[in-house]
């Protein structure tokens, strides 16, 4: 195994943590707990299921850990391409880091609101449950404004794939439409409040996993393979 295949087979490991902690902390969760179009019923659900929440706050911060050493692996695999532009990379991907902090933040906030902490104990079950759905709320457009980031690092990650000769250009190609699913996301959840509930949107959430998903599993298994650009295959 040559130093590149070592070095893009780590990468694909802690790409597969990053995407594993993603699925449960974003997708598994909130599948579970949350009522859609009844705020209340999603308090209601948190505090029956407050162990589950938690494993989804520390999920959601094993991903960011994750998402960290990820960026510095790949700019290990990926600088010999253009260190310039992997350096952009792992700028972008590490911007979203504090948004998606702050959300994980308020998620632990909306637990001291709803147990049995001295300082909300004098307020009423009204008063809680508000300062409870704006914590949430709170932790929700956090977690929005970092999808921006989580999006945009993808457009020079695609085009250091595209470039490398050691990855399929397919990938690439997927990446950066992984890229264009995320600022769709974006700005069709500030343009319009119903945007997640859209075609639309399911379209292109599974277009943008393309990306992500085969890459992490193509440098798992299959590592860097210089055959690749000497034989055309894309």
């Amino acid at each position: 195994m040559t130093e590149e295949s070592r070095k893009a087979r780590t990468a694909g490991a802690i790409y597969l943590l990053v995407v594993l902690t993603g699925i449960f902390s974003l997708i598994y969760v909130p599948a579970r707990l949350a009522v859609p179009g009844d705020p209340a019923g999603t308090l209601d659900a948190i505090r029956a299921h407050q162990g589950l929440y938690r494993l989804g706050i520390a999920g959601l911060v094993l991903n960011q850990l994750a998402l960290f050493f990820l960026s510095l692996a790949l700019y290990r695999l990926l600088a010999p391409v253009d260190r310039s532009l992997s350096a952009v990379m792992v700028l972008a991907c590490l911007a979203g880091l504090p948004l998606t902090l702050m959300s994980a933040a308020a998620r632990v906030s909306l637990l001291d609101v709803l147990g049995p902490t001295e300082l909300f104990t004098e307020l009423g079950q009204a008063q809680r449950d508000a300062l409870a759905m704006m914590a949430r709320a709170g932790g929700r457009n956090a977690l929005g404004m970092a999808f921006l980031f989580w999006g945009l690092w993808l457009l020079p990650f695609g085009i250091l794939v595209f470039r490398s000769g050691f990855l399929p250009k397919t990938l690439g190609i997927l990446l950066v439409l992984g890229c264009a699913d995320y600022m769709i996301r974006v700005f069709g959840g500030i343009l319009a409040p119903d945007f997640e509930s859209t075609t639309l949107s399911s379209l292109a959430a599974v277009v943008g996993s393309l990306g992500e998903l085969g890459t992490c599993l193509w440098l798992l298994i299959m590592g860097a393979q210089r055959s690749w650009r000497s034989t055309g295959h894309t």
